[in-house]
């Protein structure tokens, strides 16, 4: 597990991380030695992309997929319901 003031990233498998409090578009963040340009809001305790996903790959979190990507995202972006089908 990896975590500073920003963002928890659970597995180091994981393409997400977690915001743990709200962080603005355009701030930039490191995870794992690499720096995110944050392309959208992200909510606290809320998902972002670390890497680019495309379009039916996987999301990780947890170091397991929990659903898989509705459209492609982009590193830095928000990862939610809008994004995201659920693996059910």
């Amino acid at each position: 597990m990896m975590t500073n003031e920003q963002v928890l990233k659970i597995d180091e498998n994981d393409n997400v991380v977690v915001a743990i409090r709200d962080i603005n578009k355009g701030e930039t963040i490191v995870v794992s030695s690499l720096k995110i340009q944050v392309q959208d809001e992200i909510p606290i305790y809320h998902k972002m992309a670390i890497e680019d996903i495309s379009l039916g790959s996987p999301i990780l979190k947890y170091g397991e997929c929990i659903g898989f990507a509705y459209k492609d995202i982009k590193q830095g972006q928000h990862v939610h319901t809008h994004n995201l089908r659920s693996k059910n």
